[in-house]
């Protein structure tokens, strides 16, 4: 709090004049000390003092150095609320913003799920073409599309013709580049033929995720960025992101969202904390434990809630696993029964492999005391 020259002011003006003023000077600085306070970094210890086996943490920053795990360019352990590991490998540093591709789709969830809290969003068993009653020459409705849910889209359960994991985003087949290509994204998925019943067949489907960030403009009357700035980031202390924008002017909710590793362990700290940073609620307990259930599986040890992946331990002992993962090994990893956060990026765009989450999973088996 800044208070130089209040014995001047004091003298010179009457007595209510200056308390106004003093009380003024209060009120400006205790701004600033949550300004402050809004920014602050997060508290760091050694991994020995946050119970991180320190042999185990340099035999793995030695794999990833030699490419053991594919192209990782940075991780971070968080336990007990403090970082124990901080790494950062070839050009990037703590300060690069570093494109997190579908993760993007989990911030997108914490959001829904702020709007949800402030009974600004719809129910989740809303049709979702009644949302949208601009476009009157739809093609491909049937019985099935009319039946869509806003639940069946934050959980991929549409039933759109969308194979998107089928072949490369490079390659013009992909669903995502044909999105690309469309001069209006929201159009583009309400208008797909159908290929399921809503609620039966899980397709992961960024065009689901595209069309909730129109559903938020809708409902909250302001962009999703903005709304993100202002209800999400700012509360975390994100001060640096970058968002890019669809045609339509409305931020790619879907995978546009670009974070420093710092913040995105944020966001994996608050999903831990059941939806609180530092005593403040900002996203409720039921909307996290909601997002975080199993509701669509794809296997005995996968499912998807919504918007986050659910990973159950592939071995006995192994923790279950709250991820927003993102394309190319962007990871923000929660172990509820650890209290740890595993947040990494990368760069392994073309190999199809997980080394990632591989290595976070062999990470948390060997490194992290039980």
């Amino acid at each position: 709090m800044r208070l130089t020259g209040t014995y001047a002011l004091l003298r010179r003006a009457g007595a209510r004049l200056a308390l106004l003023a003093l009380l003024l000077l209060v009120v400006a600085g205790c701004a600033g000390a949550g300004e402050e306070l809004a920014s602050v970094e997060w508290p760091t210890s050694t991994p020995r003092e946050q119970g991180l086996d320190p042999g185990a943490v340099r035999r793995y920053l030695r794999r990833i150095e030699a490419g053991g795990y594919g192209d990782i360019d940075s991780l971070l352990v968080v336990r007990d609320g403090t970082l124990a590991v901080e790494r950062y490998f070839g050009a990037y540093g703590r300060e690069t913003l570093h494109p997190v591709y579908s993760v993007t789709k989990s911030v997108t969830s914490l959001l829904v799920g702020q709007a949800s809290d402030g009974g600004d969003f719809p129910d989740l068993d809303t049709p979702l073409l009644s949302l949208f009653p601009e476009y009157t020459e739809l093609e491909n409705v049937d019985a099935r599309k009319k039946a869509i849910t806003l639940d069946d889209v934050l959980t991929m359960r549409a039933g759109f013709a969308w194979d998107e994991q089928a072949v490369s985003y490079t390659d013009p087949r992909n669903p995502v580049a044909q999105l690309l290509r469309s001069s209006d994204w929201f159009e583009h998925v309400l208008g797909l033929p159908m290929e399921a019943r809503p609620g039966e067949e899980f397709r992961y489907n960024s065009g689901c995720s595209i069309l909730l960030g129109a559903v938020l403009r809708k409902a909250t009357g302001v962009e999703p960025e903005t709304f993100a700035e202002r209800e999400l980031f700012e509360p975390l202390g994100i001060q640096r992101h970058e968002w890019e924008a669809g045609p339509s002017g409305v931020a790619n909710t879907g995978w546009g969202l670009s974070l420093r590793p710092r913040d995105m362990a944020k966001l994996g700290q608050l999903v831990l904390d059941g939806g609180e940073w530092h005593g403040e609620r900002l996203v409720s307990r039921d909307w996290l434990a909601a997002s975080t259930a199993p509701r669509a599986s794809l296997g005995p040890d996968v499912a998807y809630g919504y918007q986050w992946w659910i990973l159950r331990g592939d071995r006995p002992g192994d923790a279950d696993l709250v991820a927003a993962i993102g394309w190319g090994g962007q990871l923000v990893v929660v172990a509820p029964s650890l209290d740890v956060v595993v947040v990494s990026t990368g760069a392994d765009y073309e190999s199809g492999r997980e080394g990632a989450l591989a290595f976070v999973r062999e990470f948390l088996r060997d490194a992290v005391e039980k």
